[in-house]
């Protein structure tokens, strides 16, 4: 069993190792465009770089350099963003009609009624208190402990997949946002006509922003869901 966790750890880290590098090589080969030239060739021809290997590994380290930037920036722009969903997993259908919270992330009212039930049970075993659905941090922790939690019995694959895949989506967001500014100050600064990159990689970033958004929500009802079904599965003993 330990043996499988570490592999599904190893096979994760590669996952987040391949994000970082293709976001990073995306934002270079957007550059192309914008400076009328090819960018990666501004990379190893300043440095005198001509054979095939050279080549490789420096556009290697600089997309992973660019990638690691991205991703900073990334954890920085998009934290509210899971912090958001979070906040509303389990919100009431009353609340959110008055506009108090959006829309919870669970459709169907039974699984909402039953989590709320194992909240409840959850925070009174811990003395926090009384759950209420509709108090921000109680349900970000709660959802918290649900990850956690699906985590150490080993039940995270699904959501692990779907975090990673949010994850990438955001990180690809912020390139093309990234490169929409970068063309936006080239074409200020330098007097040229690249608006329509800058605008078709406004539009990229904002595709990328739903389909992180999306993910996210499918990561929390995932996430849930699990928590849900292995507590079933407990109770009845199998």
């Amino acid at each position: 069993m330990d043996k499988l966790a570490a592999g599904i750890v190893d096979k994760l880290n590669i996952i987040g190792f391949f994000n970082v590098i293709l976001s990073g090589g995306v934002f270079l080969y957007g550059l192309s465009p914008i400076l009328g030239k090819y960018a990666p060739q501004l990379f190893y021809a300043a440095l005198g770089l001509s054979k095939d290997i050279e080549i490789a590994v420096v556009l290697g380290v600089a997309c992973y350099i660019i990638g690691c930037a991205l991703q900073s920036i990334q954890e920085l722009l998009f934290k509210g963003l899971k912090a958001s969903i979070a906040n509303r997993c389990l919100v009431s259908a009353d609340m959110a009609a008055n506009g108090v919270q959006k829309k919870n992330v669970l459709s169907n009212t039974y699984r909402r009624e039953e989590l709320i039930e194992l909240a409840t049970r959850l925070f009174s075993k811990k003395e926090l208190g009384a759950f209420d659905p509709n108090d921000k941090e109680m349900c970000s922790y709660f959802l918290d402990y649900c990850d956690y939690s699906n985590s150490i019995r080993g039940f995270d694959g699904k959501a692990d997949r779907l975090n990673e895949s949010a994850a990438f989506f955001e990180q690809l967001a912020v390139a093309f946002y990234m490169l929409a500014v970068v063309g936006l100050f080239i074409v200020v600064f330098a007097k040229t006509g690249e608006w329509i990159y800058c605008i078709g990689y406004l539009i990229m970033g904002c595709i990328f922003t739903n389909r992180s958004y999306r993910y996210r929500l499918k990561w929390a009802r995932t996430v849930l869901s699990t928590y849900e079904a292995v507590n079933d599965l407990s109770a009845s003993g199998k």
